[in-house]
């Protein structure tokens, strides 16, 4: 398994910050493009805390839409008492090649009816992301339209 990919993810950082999407080469690493030597990656780690996995794909549906990132579906709750409660949920896809999912660094988010199980329509920007806010959200690599889908 030496040539697998794998990926370490800070576990304070958010936002696409602290995650490392690593490659084997040769006597050192590619991670996110750059190529590393076993210690520079090291230095970067530091002593903070970071989850280790194996690099995992979308479901193929899911990778229709982008295949570059995990395109990960963000569930948010709240707690009634000890009962979960589920309040709503998006599906974030990321544009272009990017590697990373992260709303503010461009991805998109998506709403998704959870009793359909399907997406509800418009795609969303982080505000922080100039010249883009709310778009008909079209998938970028196919043309299925997103609602629906």
């Amino acid at each position: 398994m030496k040539n697998t990919p794998f990926v370490l993810k800070n576990v304070i950082l958010e936002a696409g910050d602290g995650f490392f999407l690593c490659k084997s080469k040769g006597d050192g690493f590619l991670v996110n493009g750059d190529d590393l030597t076993i210690e520079e990656l090291r230095n970067r780690i530091g002593s903070s805390k970071w989850v280790l996995q194996s690099q995992i794909k979308s479901h193929e549906i899911i990778r229709k839409v982008n295949p570059t990132a995990l395109n990960t579906t963000r569930i948010v709750t709240i707690l009634n008492g000890k009962e979960p409660v589920f309040l709503t949920g998006f599906q974030s896809f990321a544009t272009g090649s990017m590697e990373i999912d992260s709303w503010g660094r461009g991805a998109i988010y998506v709403g998704f009816d959870y009793k359909k199980s399907c997406l509800t329509g418009n795609g969303f920007y982080h505000p922080a992301i100039k010249n883009k806010s709310i778009s008909e959200f079209n998938t970028p690599l196919s043309s299925t339209t997103g609602v629906g889908y």
